[in-house]
């Protein structure tokens, strides 16, 4: 028996010294960007049910559409920035992250100011042609909260450029306190509105950045280590117009769902798939948190070692994505009713049976997170591009038959079908990268 097994065991505890030191790191890393991610979306998602509940239901509405408008700004953010920031940070500027992160943060500055006035002139439109009445004030207040929300993000990117989520944790607990805290406060005082509680959201990014802008600062004097902000942004944009390009095919797999819905079956029944679909969030929360530290760990391991040094570490990544898959899908299958009933009592009961349907949806989901990550970790966007393509193209073919034809049940196996698609491609593609870097055996 190994040394180490025998001293372990003999500690009463099985695991080996050294494998336990070399996981311990990223056993405690997960857990803390599972608790970042679910710290934002969670109170984002609370407070948007608390508005539904608080608002008059054309001011809720006007709410909804910026959050829209805002969507595609982010996505834009996300993949300019964002995305790039990932792969290329750990991958070309290991050696001076935090003078790269103030490069960024310019560009940042740039992007959120532009951001900032489209917002502005799509209020001032909006007042001009007369729209609902809280809409121009709620894309206005949208327009002064964009900046610091998106400088938090970028900030909270960087925690992970360093493999650090800690400190990233820390501000998104005092975003998400100030968020449901000032909801509540002005809830009570009658003073609750959509663009009162935009403009709390932005000063409660704001004391994020505060939180964090203190840790980025450069390591090395000024010159001696800081990348060219034009080499900067032509690296993000070479990446970046990929990833920009393939957000209008990422949205249309599960999107082009509620449009067959409620093309085939009725409004109503686009309420339902929705409430179910609400079931996957968890797993992929997970999985997108758990992503934000993949990405850059394998794009530096990438940059280091050389592409074919990931092939054995996407294989790990894709056996773990697996593993939670199938366990949430089976707790989902066993309790669906139970599930039902707790997240939203009396309705949807009758619709119960499709959440063990959705447990399949959510393994289709996560499968896909390892080649995609393996694919932008070796920066091939393009191939990120084509798998999702080829899930969109799967998903307007199988949803516009299945659903007519099986209700529900075949809008979700579309969307699975479309993943799987999807997931194949991307799989693929990663080898078939991979053959091309790697020595053939004789």
């Amino acid at each position: 028996m190994p040394v180490d097994l025998v001293t372990a065991t003999r500690r009463g505890n099985l695991i080996p010294q050294h494998v336990w030191s070399r996981w311990w790191p990223w056993l405690n890393r997960g857990v803390l960007a599972t608790l970042d991610q679910g710290l934002v979306s969670g109170s984002n998602f609370v407070l948007a049910v608390l508005l539904a509940r608080w608002l008059p239901v054309p001011e809720y509405g006007g709410y909804a559409l910026a959050l829209s408008i805002s969507t595609l700004i982010n996505a834009a953010h996300q993949a300019v920035l964002l995305e790039p920031m990932s792969v290329l940070g750990a991958a070309r500027y290991g050696e001076c992250e935090r003078e790269y992160l103030a490069v960024v943060v310019r560009i940042n500055s740039a992007f959120a100011g532009g951001a900032g006035l489209l917002l502005a002139a799509l209020a001032m439109c909006a007042r001009l042609m007369h729209a609902s009445a809280h809409l121009p004030e709620t894309l206005g207040a949208l327009a002064l909260s964009a900046p610091g929300t998106l400088l938090f993000w970028v900030l909270r990117g960087g925690c992970y450029l360093e493999l650090a989520p800690g400190p990233s944790v820390i501000a998104s607990l005092g975003y998400s306190a100030l968020v449901l805290g000032g909801a509540l406060i002005m809830h009570l005082l009658g003073r609750i509105s959509a663009a009162s509680m935009l403009l709390w959201a932005g000063a409660a990014a704001w004391i994020g950045v505060l939180i964090l802008l203190p840790r980025f600062k450069p390591a090395s004097p000024r010159g001696s280590c800081t990348p060219e902000w034009r080499e900067v942004w032509r690296e993000h944009w070479s990446y970046g117009r990929w990833a920009l390009a393939a957000t209008p095919v990422m949205w249309i797999p599960e999107n082009i769902s509620y449009a067959f819905a409620s093309m085939f079956l009725g409004i109503a029944q686009v309420g339902v798939l929705r409430a179910m679909m609400n079931f996957v969030a968890p797993a992929t929360q997970l999985a997108t948190s758990l992503g934000r530290l993949f990405n850059p760990y394998l794009s530096g391991k990438a940059g280091k070692y050389g592409s074919p040094s990931i092939k054995t570490a996407v294989a790990k990544v894709q056996a773990l994505y697996a593993v939670v898959g199938i366990s949430y899908a089976g707790a989902l299958l066993l309790f669906h009713k139970l599930a039902v009933s707790l997240l939203y009592g009396n309705r949807f009961g009758e619709s119960a049976d499709l959440v063990a349907w959705i447990g399949a949806a959510t393994i289709s989901y996560l499968l896909l997170y390892a080649p995609m990550t393996g694919l932008r970790s070796i920066q091939s966007p393009s191939s990120v591009l084509v798998a999702y393509s080829g899930a969109a193209v799967t998903a307007i073919a199988t949803g516009s038959i299945l659903t007519p034809k099986y209700g529900l049940r075949g809008a979700i196996v579309s969307l699975c079908i479309a993943n799987l698609t999807a997931w194949v491609t991307a799989a693929w593609l990663f080898h078939h990268r991979m053959r091309r870097v790697l020595p053939t055996r004789p």
